[in-house]
């Protein structure tokens, strides 16, 4: 299927310690939120969030978002802001796109390897 690229959104990550209180117990998080947690010592946890890279598209009326992250980080390494805004000025108007459904049936929409591929190659140049 062929969607139309709207927009690159860069979510930026976060890290911060928080105190843990005796009623409320270990820090609410995981792959759901997209926070991770760990015990620092002394009632202390690290809690941190990655930096996400997220492709819009429209896809019969629809708006829906592809996580590029991993692709970008994997073949062209940390995403520093002038990577970044490569990636954003040589985003594709259109992009081929395969349907998937998730484990609890939800559906997702997931870009077609050889265009990010394409993509890559122009942003790099």
């Amino acid at each position: 299927m062929e969607a139309r690229c709207l927009r690159v959104i860069y979510q930026p990550g976060s890290f911060e310690v928080l105190p843990s209180e005796r009623e409320r117990g270990t820090p609410r998080g995981g792959f759901r939120t997209g926070q991770n947690a760990k015990y620092r010592g002394h009632g202390n946890w690290n809690v941190s969030t990655a930096s996400r890279f997220v492709l819009e598209i429209e896809l019969a009326g629809e708006v829906h978002e592809i996580w590029i992250t991993h692709f970008f980080q994997d073949n062209w390494g940390k995403l520093i802001a002038k990577r970044r805004t490569a990636i954003e000025r040589t985003m594709p108007a259109t992009i081929q796109v395969e349907e998937k459904i998730g484990r609890r049936g939800q559906t997702y929409y997931e870009a077609l390897v050889e265009e990010l591929h394409a993509w890559l190659t122009r942003a790099i140049s």
